[in-house]
This record gives C-alpha cells, structure tokens and sequence, in this order.
C-alpha cells in the first residue's frame, strides 16, 4: 500500500510517500475470513481487495523500474515512424476507457497538425501521453472533460516540431505544489488524494522521458480550475513519405496473399490489426487465445501459414509460452516460421527478449504494416535461400 510519512515541512498539504510490504496487508485480508467470517460474502469481498492490490503492487514495480533505469540513464529513444493517424488512434485508444470509467467526457483535436510521418520512440511517447492521460482523469472530478491538443508549431524540410497539449477541469495544483511537481515520490494532499493510489512517480518519469526526447514541458495549473500540460517535441521527418512512398507501396505487394495467423486476446485490437494486414492484402486466421493458437497451427497443412503474430501478454497463456510450443511442435514450418511480438509496453523487462523467447522479432501495437514488412521480407527472403 501507499501511505503517507508525515507532510513534508515546505508545504503542509504535501505528502512524500514510501511503499510499505503489501503482504502484510494481504495476509490480514485472507486470514481474517478464514478464522472468523461466517459468511462466504466477506471471503469473496476480502479476496477481491487482494486481487486488486497484487495489481497494485505489479504497477508500482513498473514504475520502480522505470525510475531506477531513468536515473541510471538505461534508456535511450528507438527511431520508429509515427504518422499523425497512428498518433490519433493512439491517443483514442487511451483515452476512451479513462474517461468512460470515471463518466468524463473528452476531446481529440489533431486539426493544427501537419500530415507529415516523423521519426520518433512510439513506445516512450505513448508512455508518456498515458501518465499524463491518467493523471488527468484520475484529479478530475465526474462530469469533468479532457482534452488531448496536437498542433504544429514549425515545419523545416528535415524535421517537425509538433507541440502536444494536455488539459483537464479537474481539481488542480496550488502554486507551491507546482514547484516540487517533478520530483519522485511527492504528490499534493487535496479531497481526491485519499482515494488514489500511486508511488508519486508518475510526473518525474514524465520529466525524464521529455528530457530523453530533448523536448520541453510546461505546466499551468490553478487550484479548482484544471491543469494543462504542454510538451514540445522536434523530431526528423521520416523519408517514406517522400521519395521512398513508391519504393514501399511496390514492396508491400509482396505481402499479398501471405497468410498470417494472429494471436490476439484483446477483441479491439484483434480487429484493427486484422484491418491492417487485410488491407495490406494478407490473409489472416485470427486466434483468441494461446491454445487456440497452438490447435490453430497444429491442424494446419505444412507451411500453411507465412507468419505468426504474438501477443506476448495474453491471459490465457502468454504468448512466450505460446511460441514456445508451437516451435516445439514435431514439424518443419514449426521452426522455420518468423514469429513476431506483438508489444503495447516496450518498457516491460520481462517481454522484451523476443529471441530467447522463440520471437524473430518485434513491433508495437497497433501494428505499422511498413515496419511488419520490413521484419518480414527479410525473413522470407532468408528462408528462401
């Protein structure tokens, strides 16, 4: 659980806070039902609670991470193409269940961005939009609104410098707090605090994520009234909309016809991704899950399939499992198909080893068709000779 140890002596209503073991808690949950409670409603409502905090804790350890790599300077920014419209579906798929949990309403407007690919981290920006995302909905009341703004504030024939705009009506930040914002472990104390659980990482790795980037971040902020947050970005624009948009659309001609097993747990994201490979001309069988994937593939003829697409984080089965029994499979395409990762959180230590796991490679959801071509024209090409 997070508590907190006192208010901190520059400001009263601040608090910096410190994990406390959550087992602890955990074992008085269980325990107390099983010696005294008669009713088996209070062993289900107990064992709910300790369901919700191993959650907890998995998200604490997360950003524990992302903090000690931060600041031992691990990390440092891929170059991937980003369009406008992948950013916008991005943010879409972000923000609708936020806002849908807690019945605010919001706005997505990406009407003063340049339709222009740039090159950039996919998996650090979408992080970094999230925490502000959920920090956004989690200090703004029912019936509140936010507000996702992306515009461009200068065009060269080389980059792009896109500003990106975060703004609630939500419960807002004195003038003090603001200056201690940024650092790790603190949060403010105010009537919504109470009932919001966290590590107070959230805005320093906001911070170093900006700083990673070499983008900058503002804050306006007013108690009652809302908070808005203003990241700016330079990025290089990327080449494949210009003189290389021919060269792609011949190449993407060899994905036509190649049939692709997919392996989704999540429905929307099985859809638009099946969307994607469709219209990129492939053929796709789509599996739920990870034993569907396996009986999928096993009851296949031999090199029925051209690839396979993995969801590493399915419930069922995970998808390293997954790809490590289909690879152990006593046939010939079951070694020698590219298997790909499918990776929502490019920051989580224990899926990003696609090849110990039985990966060829992978690529972040939602899925960029050039990149998959990429990844796949090798492969092919590979096992050809």
């Amino acid at each position: 659980m997070i508590i907190a140890i006192g208010n901190d002596e520059r400001h009263p209503n601040m608090e910096k806070i410190e994990e406390r073991d959550p087992m602890q808690t955990m074992q008085g949950l269980i325990s107390f039902p099983m010696a005294e409670a008669e009713e088996l409603i209070d062993m289900e409502k107990n064992l709910m609670s300790v369901k919700r905090i191993i959650s907890l804790m998995g998200s604490q350890i997360n950003e524990l991470l992302e903090y000690t790599k931060m600041e031992k300077g691990l990390i440092s920014p891929k170059k991937q193409s980003f369009s406008k419209d992948d950013l916008r579906k991005q943010i879409e798929f972000l923000l609708q269940p936020l806002c849908e949990d807690k019945e605010l309403s919001y706005r997505i407007d990406f009407d003063g961005m340049e339709d222009v690919t740039f090159m950039t981290d996919k998996g650090m920006l979408v992080q970094l939009f999230w925490q502000l995302l959920d920090n956004a909905a989690q200090y703004t009341e029912e019936g509140g609104r936010i507000t996702f703004q992306a515009y461009t504030k200068e065009r060269t024939l080389e980059t792009v410098t896109n500003c990106f705009v975060i703004r609630d009506n939500g419960i807002g930040m004195s003038r003090q707090f603001q200056e201690y914002l940024f650092q790790p472990f603190m949060r403010e104390r105010n009537r919504l605090s109470e009932s919001i659980e966290g590590t107070g990482l959230g805005m320093y790795i906001v911070q170093q994520i900006v700083k990673i980037m070499d983008g900058e971040i503002q804050v306006e902020s007013k108690e009652n009234e809302g908070t808005s947050f203003t990241i700016t970005i330079t990025s290089p624009c990327c080449s494949i909309m210009h003189e290389g948009k021919t060269k792609f659309l011949e190449d993407l001609t060899i994905l036509r016809k190649k049939r692709v097993l997919l392996c989704e747990d999540r429905v929307e994201n099985a859809m638009q991704t099946c969307k994607r490979l469709e219209n990129a001309g492939m053929l796709v069988d789509i599996a739920k899950d990870g034993y569907e994937a396996i009986e999928l593939f096993r009851n296949s003829k031999l090199y029925y399939y051209d690839a396979v697409l993995m969801n590493v984080r399915m419930k069922a089965i995970n998808g390293l499992e997954t790809t490590s029994r289909i690879r152990h499979l006593d046939r010939e395409d079951a070694y020698l198909i590219p298997f790909v990762a499918l990776i929502f959180d490019t920051y989580d230590e224990n899926m990003i080893k696609p090849i110990e796991g039985g990966m060829d490679a992978q690529i972040d959801e939602p899925v960029d068709i050039g990149e998959l071509l990429k990844h796949l024209v090798t492969f092919w090409k590979r096992y050809k000779e």
